[in-house]
């Protein structure tokens, strides 16, 4: 039986075929869908493959899509970052929510004057509170960006059961590393496998909310290596950053690459090995981006 994936962002028409069945052997009972729901930051849909790239490798995306569903209309609740997480996690409008920004701490005068609020209310019904009373197990891995201020809940008070988050309060990883975002896609994962393990037996909601391909653009000398034929020496604080960045520029185009397209196959492989050998069903894995429409 072939894992099936759910394709790229979250809405619109689908243009592929629809995933197969992924349940349990005829006759057996069936089982909740285990889902992991993988949340890019600053990936618009035209940076992949399967959508017409040609610049940038991103194969094992390509396969999800193939395979799964490819969404070509693209709705959002909020072209930035803050707002459209709570949304995706309330289900609701992130003005019902009062967050009308990207969350800072502390908040700036205009958003104080808006009475936007330093982090999402924990009392709002969130859709992974929902999920565990259907018996699910549920882990955030990954950036946060929903308050971590000070008095700000720990992602744990949103109803998860295992987190380590940038971005907000709580466990974390050691940043201080200068190419721990190059390297940060891996060990989110990571995290994913280990709780997929520890729950295998029941099924489980996972957010990968990565913090690639955002900037800071400074990838590890092994990522930027295929690229280092295309290098322009000019004056930037990191290696990747060194070209015209320019929206057109090929040239940048190919030192973002070597930031994102390592992580993509490296993450999506290890992730699709483990959860296919789980014994709860797979039957969704959920790609979105919260802002880039571009």
């Amino acid at each position: 039986m072939r894992l099936p994936c759910a394709g790229w962002c979250g809405g619109g028409r689908v243009n592929k075929r629809v995933m197969s069945d992924a349940g349990a052997a005829p006759g057996a009972p069936a089982r909740p869908p285990g889902i992991i729901f993988i949340l890019t930051d600053d990936l618009g849909w035209g940076d992949l493959g399967c959508y017409g790239n040609r610049d940038v490798r991103t194969p094992r995306l390509d396969r999800m899509a193939a395979e799964g569903l490819l969404f070509t209309d693209f709705h959002v609740a909020s072209p930035v970052c803050s707002p459209s997480r709570a949304a995706f996690m309330t289900g609701q409008y992130p003005s019902r929510l009062r967050i009308h920004h990207a969350i800072a701490d502390p908040l700036g005068p205009e958003e104080q004057a808006a009475g936007m609020r330093p982090f999402v209310d924990p009392d709002v019904l969130n859709l992974q509170t929902v999920l565990k009373t259907a018996g699910y197990a549920c882990a955030h891995f990954g950036k946060w960006h929903l308050g971590g201020g000070q008095g700000a809940p720990e992602p744990a008070d949103y109803g998860f059961d295992a987190t380590r988050v940038v971005n907000g309060r709580g466990p974390t990883w050691d940043t201080s590393d200068p190419y721990f975002r190059a390297r940060s896609t891996g060990l989110m994962v990571d995290e994913a496998i280990g709780f997929i393990r520890q729950n295998r037996d029941r099924p489980f909601y996972i957010n990968i909310w990565t913090q690639l391909p955002h900037a800071v653009l400074n990838p590890t000398p092994e990522q930027l290596e295929p690229w280092l034929d295309l290098h322009k020496p000019v004056s930037a604080p990191y290696p990747g950053a060194t070209a015209s960045i320019t929206p057109l520029s090929k040239t940048w185009t190919r030192r973002w690459a070597a930031f994102w397209t390592r992580s993509t196959k490296w993450g999506s492989a290890k992730a699709r090995s483990c959860c296919s050998r789980a014994t709860t069903a797979l039957s969704l894995i959920h790609i979105s981006e919260p802002t880039r429409p571009y």
